[in-house]
């Protein structure tokens, strides 16, 4: 899957799946930096269609 952001790819998905612990998608990816503006929305698009994504740092989600 490819990472895009206005209308030009910027990086793909190298690893992804469903979290339970979260209820939610995640996933791993390599993004050029030089292409990526951090203050616009990152989209991911396959042959199915597009959905907007966030960088979010480690660790997804606090424990407790």
């Amino acid at each position: 899957m490819e990472i895009w952001q206005n209308d030009k790819r910027v990086g793909v998905v190298t690893s992804g799946t469903f979290s339970p612990s979260i209820n939610s998608g995640i996933g791993i990816g390599l993004v050029e930096t030089r292409l990526y503006n951090k203050d616009e929305v990152l989209e991911l698009k396959n042959t199915r269609g597009s959905i907007s994504i966030f960088l979010e740092k480690l660790p997804f989600y606090k424990k407790g």
